[in-house]
C-alpha cells in the first residue's frame, strides 16, 4: 500500500506509474497502476478547497450508506505544498457521454444508481450537506441576470431576437417565479455531465462528487435530462426514464419548468459569438430546444 507522502511524490515528479485520466477538467486526475494495485488520484490545489472537502464528505456518506454506485474514497493527502489528494477507488468504464447511441439498459442502470442515491438520508448528522451550486434558484438567478442585459440580444441581432424574446417572457413570469420554492430535498452529484456516469458493460457507476449536496429531486433530474451533452437522447427514452421515479403531481410541474429553466441556461452557455460552424449550429440546436418547450 503506498504511503500519503509516496502518493504526493509521485504526482509531483509525474511518475510513470501514473496515467492522466480524461474528464478532470477542473482538478488533475490520475490513475495509478502498478503491480496489481489500481487508485484514483485526484489532486485538489489547495487543502482549503471547499469542493474537495465536499467530494472526500459526500464519498464517505454514500459509502456508509451503501456500496457500488460510487468510488470508494480511501484516503486524504494534504501535501507540503498546500494542495491535497483524495486517493479513491479506480472505477473503469466509458463515460456515457461517448456513448453513440445510449440504450434503455444504460438508462436504466443510472435511473437505479440516482434512486439509490436520492434515498440517502440528507438529515444524516455526520455530514452537513451543502446546497449544491447550482439548484433551481440559483440556476433562475444566473438566467435572470443574463436576461436583464439588452446588450446580449444585440449581440446576436436578429438571428436570435424571437428567442430573446421568448426567453425573458418566460424567466420573469409566474411559472419561473415558482422555482425559487424548494421541492422535495434529496442528495445529488449536483453535476448532471453524463461524463460522469460510466458504464462497464453491465453496471454503472457515478464519479465525480466535488459539487454534490442537497437539492431538490425534480430539477435535479430535469438538469440531467437538459444538460447539453445529453441532446442526442431522444425524448422518448427520457420520458421511459423519468417513469421509475414516480415523481408526484407537483414534482411533474416542477420538473417540466425546471427543464424549461434549464434549456434556457444552456442558451445562455452557448449565446456569446462564435466562428466555427459547429458552435454556431450548437446554439442553434439549443435555441430550438428553447422554443420547443417555451413556444
Amino acid at each position: 500500500m503506498l504511503t500519503d507522502i509516496a502518493i504526493t511524490e509521485l504526482i509531483s515528479s509525474s511518475s510513470e506509474k501514473l496515467t492522466a485520466l480524461s474528464g478532470g477538467r477542473n482538478h488533475a486526475v490520475y490513475l495509478y497502476d502498478d503491480l496489481g494495485e489500481r487508485l484514483c488520484l485526484k489532486r485538489f490545489q489547495s487543502a482549503k478547497n471547499k469542493q474537495a472537502r465536499n467530494e472526500w464528505n459526500s464519498l464517505h456518506a454514500l459509502h456508509n450508506f451503501t456500496e457500488g454506485i460510487a468510488p470508494e474514497p480511501l484516503r486524504f493527502i494534504e501535501g507540503l505544498d498546500g494542495s491535497c489528494v483524495i486517493a479513491m477507488e479506480y472505477v473503469a468504464g466509458q463515460r456515457l457521454s461517448d456513448v453513440e447511441n445510449v440504450s434503455r439498459e444504460q438508462l436504466h442502470a443510472l435511473a437505479a444508481v440516482m434512486k439509490t442515491m436520492y434515498s440517502m438520508p440528507v438529515s444524516d448528522s455526520s455530514y452537513k450537506y451543502e446546497q449544491v451550486n447550482c439548484s433551481s434558484a440559483c440556476m433562475l438567478s444566473r438566467v435572470r441576470q443574463f436576461f436583464a442585459n439588452e446588450d446580449h440580444c444585440r449581440v446576436r441581432g436578429e438571428q436570435a431576437s424571437d428567442v430573446w424574446e421568448l426567453g425573458k417572457g418566460w424567466v420573469f413570469g409566474q411559472e419561473a417565479e415558482r422555482l425559487m420554492l424548494g421541492g422535495e430535498r434529496v442528495f445529488s452529484r449536483g453535476d448532471p455531465n453524463l461524463a460522469n456516469c460510466l458504464w462497464d458493460g453491465n453496471a454503472l457507476r457515478l464519479v465525480d462528487f466535488e459539487y454534490a449536496g442537497v437539492t431538490d429531486r425534480a430539477f435535479d433530474l430535469a438538469d440531467l435530462t437538459e444538460h447539453v451533452n445529453a441532446a442526442r437522447i431522444d425524448e422518448k427514452n427520457w420520458q421511459w426514464f423519468v417513469e421509475p421515479f414516480e415523481l408526484s403531481a407537483n414534482e411533474t410541474v416542477r420538473f417540466a419548468a425546471s427543464r424549461k429553466l434549464a434549456s434556457l441556461f444552456w442558451l445562455t452557455r452557448l449565446w456569446p459569438i462564435h466562428e466555427t460552424e459547429a458552435e454556431l449550429a450548437a446554439f442553434n440546436s439549443q435555441g430550438q430546444r428553447v422554443i420547443r418547450w417555451l413556444g
